[in-house]
């Protein structure tokens, strides 16, 4: 079990049936099963950012420009209402930050 389940569990808290646990990504509550599937879409590194994200039970997930880029490029033929969500969230930051004349040149830290 899950560290987040166990704590759930602990407070009571009962998913309804068929329901999945959820992180936030781009400020979206997206089924842990939807990122899994993004996972398989999106390039490195941040695959590999999803993978640990996930794997540390992460509630909320922060995105760099660069990955908030990626996934939004991954996203061409999504098959989930979350994630179609989440590309048109995405969408609508890309050509804001094209608007004003921003770049992605920040980078995440390595190691």
């Amino acid at each position: 079990m899950t560290r987040r389940a166990q704590l759930l569990r602990r407070l009571g808290v009962t998913a309804p049936p068929g329901r999945f646990a959820s992180v936030y990504l781009a400020g979206l509550r997206i089924p842990d099963e939807d990122v899994r599937e993004l996972i398989t879409l999106v390039d490195e590194p941040t695959r590999s950012f999803l993978e640990k994200a996930l794997a540390l039970d992460s509630d909320v997930i922060a995105l760099t420009i660069e990955d908030r880029e990626r996934i939004l490029w991954a996203l061409d033929d999504v098959r989930t209402d979350a994630l179609a969500e989440l590309r048109g969230v995405l969408l609508q930051e890309h050509e804001w930050r094209a608007r004003k004349g921003w770049s992605s040149s920040r980078r995440r830290p390595t190691g």
